[in-house]
């Protein structure tokens, strides 16, 4: 069975900043959504970016207890270890630094968004920083209409790069 990508919309951080929100990416035509993040990179080292969903006025739902998250984490300077977060009020995708290696790219797959009989499922997958990887799954705790994402900076650290791409998969 092969998957065809659709593009939807795609933007670009071309100023520092803490967040960058794409509104309106999601609609009733996929049940599936890939995301790409390219090249995210920081002011700031060990930053760490998140993911949040925007509802169907494209407001952010950031309610303290609405994200669950599990996720393998591996690092080439210490073990791997597994996380989970249930009741959070974000999705940690990955770390970026203040340097060229320190980039960081994310390939997310978004399930049921728009549909607001069923939750809001993620499966991702990163790379970033010094040989740093990391792989988990997420839910949002809820059953809404979601039209768009918001990628956020973990502390008073901006990002000052990056790419998002949306594409439906069919």
């Amino acid at each position: 069975m092969s998957s065809n990508l659709h593009f939807i919309k795609s933007a670009k951080l071309t100023t520092t900043a803490g967040s960058i929100n794409l509104e309106d990416c999601f609609n009733d035509t996929y049940d599936v959504y890939y995301v790409a993040l390219r090249n995210f990179n920081s002011d700031g080292s060990a930053n760490t970016l998140y993911l949040r969903f925007l509802d169907s006025s494209n407001a952010v739902i950031n309610s303290g207890s609405l994200y669950n998250r599990a996720q393998l984490s591996l690092n080439s300077g210490s073990s791997f270890s597994e996380e989970t977060d249930t009741g959070g009020d974000r999705i940690t995708i990955g770390t970026v630094n203040a340097d060229t290696a320190g980039v960081m790219n994310a390939s997310i797959y978004v399930f049921n968004p728009y549909n607001s009989s069923r939750y809001t499922y993620v499966h991702f997958q990163s790379s970033c920083r010094e040989l740093e990887a990391r792989k988990g799954a997420g839910r949002l705790a809820q059953t809404s209409t979601i039209k768009g994402l918001q990628i956020k900076s973990d502390n008073s650290d901006d990002m000052t790069q990056g790419n998002i791409v949306v594409y439906g998969v069919e």
